[in-house]
């Protein structure tokens, strides 16, 4: 009979291979972006040595296997593939992942004798959060003492009510993080029970496989499908952080989620930037601030596209899997797609250049004009811009934007417009007559406008919404005069 192998001897494509291994946690692995469609049955096992593994059954196999392990349990598991662990949000840091099908075998142990942990942690100092900001390669694991909690809240999210409740936690360091908690973990996360634990000393919880973000400059924590908070386990770690404490720390619960009393106007009063400035931010800690930039449009990139397939419910890209739309935030969807804009768009002032990406309605604010009006047009081509898109360059803007953290990685910071801002000539003040002709006025240059981009002795023939046009031409650059 074959020797066991050791989760520190695993090589990658090994296969048939048998392991003894405690099932420490077991979860559902599913895609918030997909309604929550479940991916896959994921779970953490450990040797006797210490070493922990993330295993993973495929959501054909995994009504039957679930039935078969349970938390807690030695089993001895057979027939197992060896394959590259997964390229984002890793559970614990082993290089490699196990396999688990109907080909493999899985046998309960009783009364074993070997000693394994009964929990597995990769636990990150916090002086090290933000190093982890966006990077969700491998998730995040942390120790801290629960200072406050709210009560569950709801938030709209990917198209639904989503369950939300906020933590904030003392590090060991003595440094204060936001913690929010999302769908079943915070349903489930019971804050009686923890007043209660704290009238008896402070409370210390290790939370699991988190996503570490920023908000307002601040990193914050994130739940995951993976996330598991434990109270104050017996460990090693848990003790020494609570002998650590120098005085008795309180719980407290709060009965509204914390809210900013400030709106964006006012939080941007004292955040005017030029371009030179808006490049130097720092990438992590300005995250989520927004600035205001006074700029000029000098280009138009068309190199990616003008526009996109949008969701016509939340305005998130649509995609077309084997005849199915689907919206990465909804999931499939039944109604026809939108086209919507996306320009990136090339600013200048004195200091120098930058990226800035302008969606939908900030587009139709310039042009005046919906993106359909001109995808429509028989002559549309998604990398040639509408020859009206030559009206904004070369004219001045006011801004109010954050950095774009899609490119955080980049070079040179690129950033989101979160609002432009015309100014309008001086002079009377409007009435209703000059509202009405204004409207007029937009209508005819509006039909104008359309009529300017038919081609000579073609017909206006309207297409499918989401049907996109094809290219045959090379990306256009449009500059400013």
């Amino acid at each position: 009979m074959d020797a066991p192998t050791l989760l520190a001897q695993l090589q990658l494509g090994q296969r048939g291979c048998k392991v003894i291994c405690r099932v420490t946690k077991i979860w559902d692995s599913t895609n918030p972006t997909m309604q929550d469609e479940l991916m896959s049955v994921d779970f953490i096992m450990v040797d006797h040595e210490k070493t922990a593994i993330q295993r993973s059954i495929r959501k054909e196999d995994a009504p039957r296997i679930k039935e078969l392990i349970r938390e807690g349990e030695i089993y001895t598991f057979s027939n197992l593939i060896v394959t590259d662990a997964r390229k984002k949000f890793c559970v614990c840091p082993h290089k490699l992942m196990i396999r688990i099908g109907s080909w493999s075998i899985i046998k309960q142990m009783v009364n074993p004798a070997l000693q394994i942990p009964i929990h597995s942690f990769s636990l990150v100092d916090d002086s090290n959060l933000d190093a982890r900001l966006y990077n969700d390669i491998e998730l995040t694991d942390i120790l801290g003492h629960l200072n406050s909690m709210t009560e569950l809240t709801y938030a709209f999210i990917n198209g639904r009510e989503v369950a939300k409740k906020n933590l904030i936690i003392q590090t060991t360091s003595l440094r204060h993080i936001s913690v929010t908690l999302w769908g079943t973990n915070a349903q489930t996360f019971d804050e009686k029970e923890v007043l209660q634990l704290a009238q008896k000393h402070p409370v210390i919880g290790v939370l699991t496989a988190m996503t570490v973000r920023a908000f307002q400059g601040q990193t914050t924590l994130s739940s995951t499908s993976a996330t598991r908070i434990y109270l104050d386990l017996q460990i090693e770690e848990v003790i020494a952080f609570r002998n650590s404490l120098g005085h008795q720390l309180q719980t407290t619960s709060l009965a509204k989620p914390y809210e900013d009393k400030h709106n964006d106007a006012d939080a941007t009063m004292n955040s005017k930037k030029i371009i030179s400035q808006l490049l130097n931010l720092h990438r992590t800690t300005d995250l989520g601030k927004k600035f205001i930039c006074e700029a000029t449009i000098k280009q138009i990139d068309t190199s990616k596209g003008w526009w996109y397939n949008a969701c016509p419910k939340c305005r998130v890209g649509v995609t077309n899997y084997h005849g199915v739309l689907s919206c990465r935030k909804c999931g499939p969807i039944q109604n026809l797609p939108i086209p919507w804009y996306k320009l990136q768009v090339i600013v200048t002032d004195a200091s120098g250049d930058a990226k800035f990406f302008l969606f939908g309605k900030h587009v139709e604010k310039l042009i005046k004009l919906p993106a359909s009006e001109f995808t429509n047009l028989p002559s549309s081509e998604r990398n040639t811009l509408p020859s009206i898109f030559h009206q904004i360059c070369g004219k001045a803007y006011t801004f109010t934007v954050s950095i774009n953290e899609r490119e955080i990685a980049m070079p040179d910071l690129t950033f989101n417009v979160a609002e432009v801002i015309i100014d309008r000539p001086t002079g009377q003040p409007e009435t209703e007559h000059s509202v009405h002709n204004n409207n007029t006025q937009q209508k005819r240059t509006r039909e104008s406008n359309i009529q300017d981009e038919l081609p000579m002795k073609k017909k206006f023939i309207p297409q499918a919404e989401d049907a996109p046009p094809t290219s045959s031409k090379k990306p256009l650059l449009i500059e400013g005069d």
